[in-house]
């Protein structure tokens, strides 16, 4: 006559009847990767200008994208290229701040008529489409986008996915400030291109050269 077992009885864990050595290895192996993505973290934020920035010569262009964020630090560039003769036309494109930078711009010289702007885009993926909106059937088939220099390489590989007839070269606004005291800017950038990579297979690291 066999023994009934309790139908009620707890399932056994067999996590804690392994050998002590592979309870040691799995916590080794955890400890080794917690080491790497320190390693991987500190070389990131140690070098971000390495990784996060690209930056061309200027040359002439059909238009002038500055795009939003940073206000007082792009449009300075912007305008430059404007009075240095690259484009008759800069675009401006974010929500919040596209209209001071159009004051800015004004400020600095650059005539009402030689801006379009959208007010809409939240997004360096919704920047890119408006500008391809905004630009479509006015012959427009080179840019230059103005950025800071965190942004500028996710930036040029977001319109070359949504924005494929424009051909987008990037100039910088350099960095005034420390760079521990951009290292926010720094880490948000970071999280910002893998979200882009997993979500619209944009892959910064994959650009060409030249544009």
């Amino acid at each position: 006559m066999g023994v009934e077992l309790p139908t009620d009885a707890p399932p056994t864990d067999f996590r804690f009847m392994l050998p002590p050595f592979q309870l040691l290895k799995k916590r080794r192996r955890a400890l080794q990767t917690l080491a790497l993505m320190g390693v991987l973290a500190i070389v990131l934020l140690a070098f971000p200008q390495f990784f996060l920035r690209v930056s061309h010569e200027p040359r002439s262009c059909d238009a002038i994208v500055l795009l939003g964020g940073a206000p007082g630090e792009r449009d300075p560039v912007a305008a430059d290229l404007y009075r240095r003769g690259f484009s008759q036309l800069i675009v401006i494109t974010g929500r919040g701040d596209c209209l001071d930078n159009a004051r800015l711009l004004a400020a600095r010289g650059v005539p009402t008529n030689a801006l379009l702007i959208d007010c809409d885009a939240r997004t360096t993926q919704e920047n890119a489409e408006a500008v391809s909106l905004l630009l479509r059937g006015r012959g427009v088939t080179n840019v230059i986008l103005v950025t800071s220099w965190f942004h500028s390489r996710r930036s040029l590989a977001t319109f070359r996915r949504f924005a494929p007839e424009l051909r987008a070269r990037c100039v910088v606004s350099e960095p005034r400030h420390a760079l521990r005291n951009q290292l926010p800017f720094v880490a948000a950038e970071y999280l910002k291109t893998v979200v882009y990579a997993l979500r619209w297979g944009v892959w910064p690291w994959a650009l060409p050269a030249e544009f």
